[in-house]
């Protein structure tokens, strides 16, 4: 239960912080690795609308941004992970 309450709380941060309109939001656990053994960890997936007139990829970086200044979230990853593309996070929780 807690890092299903790390992860969602992050997602309503982030929802919140960069005043997302949610048209989808859901939770589930998955696999740390290949064989569908634990550990697993928590994960949410958000949909929200692209205002009129922007992009999907400049709305995406405007939250990244928005997130890294929210008071314990830093841009990029947490240490030791290496993801392709823009990452914020919090604690262990990586956008």
């Amino acid at each position: 239960e807690q890092s299903r309450a790390e992860v969602v709380d992050a997602a309503r941060e982030l929802v919140q912080a960069a005043e997302l309109r949610i048209t989808y939001a859901s939770f589930q656990w998955e696999w740390c690795n290949d064989q569908g053994e634990p550990p697993f960890r928590g994960r949410v997936d958000l949909a929200w609308e692209v205002p009129v007139g922007e992009t999907s990829p400049a709305v995406s970086k405007r939250i990244a941004a928005t997130a890294a200044q929210q008071p314990g979230w830093a841009a990029g990853p947490p240490p030791g992970l290496q993801p392709t593309g823009d990452v914020v996070h919090t604690g262990g929780v990586m956008v």
